[in-house]
């Protein structure tokens, strides 16, 4: 089970909740009870808004050289990113993300928030001479640029410590404070900036987190008078109600509502096409996000082969993925699989691989072949004996780095004796994986 969650971090310290209600947090891959954590009050709100305005009214924090403060905010990173294992595996327990997510947009991509907003805060224009005017008459000025004052960040479900991160980060890079409310589903993976800003010695106040309340805590962070500017991302009738209240006091207000992506067909498109690039960028995380084209524009005559072509796509990704009779994700970290492990499908993400993953991935093909399983590169097989084939494309795509291009992927996959190469489209969107299943 992972920590439970039983304080606040209010004003650089670690508060008991003034109410004594718990939910507990369930693995939404196996609904299993992962850990308990405490529900904030409208009475929590208040505190974390109290010692945010005090932090900013009366700390260091928005005079700070800009120099000094930028090395604070990437410290936090530099310390989320050497805990980047333990974030991974919490976020797979906690989102249900998959391996490759976790490592990336739902992790890595998240902590790179900290040394972006340093950097961002180091090249922004705080002050800066406005063009002199001549008419009416003789008039020049200083623009200059200041905090914001205290903020109150409100995330989702679906990429929390990603939106959490970036919730935190850039606000504060710019000398404001911050309070943040992760949902209730997914409390637990905010406390870890919690916990690096406490460790990079982030003045108290200017980080605080309290736990996923519901809309009562919801409502205080967007109406206190303390409050400046609220951010909220999640759905649209959430966001109707925040901007609501902020108007009361005239706060600054940040809304990401209830994105759904669509993706476009010209005339000209080729459906096989369209249907491997919508299977990927439409079910990745369970469709669970805003960049998800989970709307399609298609030209009349191109509808029923676009159609066709999806439900092929998504026909063939399914078959990959039950090519045993359970798929085992209980094997995270490859290096551990060995001899007494029994899997049914284990993907390796090409473009993580290190020297002694690729070690581990290479004899679990041998094992998975004696038996007569099936050794699949995305969707094709492999010949019967892969190792010198596996070798040489593991080691030449992880040396292209994530960004390989796709044509020169296809070339690689040819290069190394892939009989169906030409099966993999050459515009594939997805960096190639590894997958060993076994049929049962």
């Amino acid at each position: 089970m992972t920590a439970n969650v039983d304080r606040f971090f209010i004003g650089g310290r670690w508060l008991e909740p003034a109410g004594d209600e718990t939910i507990e947090v369930l693995n939404p891959a196996t609904e299993e009870v992962i850990a308990t954590a405490a529900v904030p009050t409208r009475e929590d709100a208040k505190r974390a808004i109290a010692a945010a305005r005090v932090a900013f009214d009366e700390g260091p924090w928005p005079h700070m050289p800009v120099a000094e403060r930028a090395a604070k905010v990437r410290r936090m990173g530099e310390i989320l990113r050497a805990r980047q294992q333990e974030i991974g595996e919490l976020l797979i327990a906690e989102v249900g993300s998959t391996v490759v997510l976790a490592k990336s947009a739902q992790g890595a991509w998240a902590i790179d928030a900290f040394n972006l907003a340093a950097d961002w805060a180091e090249d922004f224009p705080w002050e800066e001479p406005l063009k002199p005017n001549t008419q009416p008459f003789p008039l020049a000025g200083l623009a200059v640029r200041e905090p914001v004052g205290v903020v109150t960040g409100m995330t989702p479900f679906n990429y929390p410590f990603f939106v959490n991160c970036w919730k935190v980060a850039p606000p504060i890079a710019m000398g404001n404070t911050v309070v943040l409310k992760p949902s209730p589903w997914t409390p637990l993976d905010a406390f870890e900036l919690a916990r690096a800003a406490e460790e990079a010695e982030i003045p108290p106040g200017v980080v605080n987190v309290i736990g996923g309340g519901g809309i009562p805590v919801g409502e205080e962070l967007a109406e206190n008078p303390m409050v400046d500017m609220v951010a909220f991302t999640g759905s649209v009738s959430g966001g109707r109600a925040v901007g609501r209240l902020a108007m009361e006091t005239i706060k600054k207000v940040q809304l990401e509502l209830g994105g759904k992506s669509a993706a476009i067909v010209l005339d000209d498109a080729d459906p096989a096409d369209v249907g491997v690039r919508l299977m990927g960028s439409c079910m990745i995380h369970a469709g669970q996000g805003c960049g998800c084209t989970t709307r399609l524009l298609v030209p009349d005559h191109l509808h029923d082969a676009v159609v066709d072509q999806v439900v092929k796509a998504v026909s063939a990704h399914v078959a990959a993925a039950n090519a045993g009779d359970r798929i085992t994700l209980r094997h995270q970290n490859v290096t551990e699989l060995d001899d007494e492990n029994t899997f049914d499908l284990v993907w390796f993400p090409t473009f993580f691989m290190t020297e002694d993953v690729i070690a581990a991935a290479l004899t679990a093909v041998l094992r998975a072949t004696k038996p007569g399983g099936t050794v699949a590169l995305g969707l094709m097989e492999l010949p019967p004996d892969p190792l010198a084939q596996a070798v040489t494309t593991l080691r030449t795509i992880r040396s292209g780095g994530t960004q390989l291009d796709p044509k020169r992927a296809h070339e690689l996959l040819e290069q190394a004796g892939f009989s169906d190469a030409q099966e993999v489209p050459k515009t594939w969107p997805l960096p190639l994986a590894l997958v060993v299943g076994r049929k049962g």
